[in-house]
């Protein structure tokens, strides 16, 4: 098991290299386009923003400092997401489907951290993010420690009823949860907190 315990973010910050930006770009790729779709964009357009955004996030990225503010990250991921359909929407006097004002009220609720959207935003961002750097930190593990940290954590199975299923003691179970957790905590560090 790889025990480095430096976050992405802080790996970009200080040695920089193909494969941390490939991660980033493998972990915020896809929800971004998920997250831009439903302010009614064209096909075209959530490409083209989802580029500038990456683009932006890997100049920017070293420069950021988490502030020990709760989801620091992911705030400063949605300001730079919103500033960036406010300026398509003004250089192209952009009528989405859903009408101008309701998405200009809809930019001004994300760039609030108490509406309920950018609430929504949140929960999605650490939703998405936790998924996949499970699938990424899945291969670190025994198979059994995997099956036992799936079934006990994410299926939200008893100990007692997974160690019975494969065979293990209950305190396997326990530590199969222990050690995953610590792993997901190292990875996901300044992502999510």
């Amino acid at each position: 098991m790889n025990t480095t315990p430096v976050s992405l973010l802080e790996r970009l910050r200080r040695e920089p290299d193909d494969e941390a930006w490939r991660r980033l770009v493998d972990l915020y790729t896809p929800w971004l386009h998920g997250q831009l779709r439903r302010h009614g964009l064209q096909s075209a357009d959530v490409d083209d923003l989802v580029q500038e955004i990456m683009a932006f996030v890997t100049r920017e990225v070293p420069n950021f400092r988490h502030n020990g503010q709760r989801g620091a990250f992911r705030t400063w991921l949605r300001g730079i997401v919103t500033n960036r359909l406010r300026e398509l929407w003004r250089a192209r006097k952009y009528l989405p489907v859903s009408g101008g004002s309701d998405f200009e009220k809809t930019l001004d609720q994300l760039t609030d951290d108490q509406s309920a959207l950018s609430r929504i935003w949140d929960r999605e961002h650490d939703q998405h993010v936790v998924h996949q750097l499970l699938t990424t930190i899945s291969a670190d593990f025994a198979p059994s420690t995997w099956q036992a940290f799936r079934a006990f954590v994410l299926q939200g199975r008893t100990a007692a009823d997974v160690a019975a299923e494969l065979g293990i003691s209950e305190g396997a179970v326990w530590t199969a949860k222990s050690h995953v957790l610590k792993r997901l905590r190292q990875v996901a560090k300044d992502l999510l907190d």
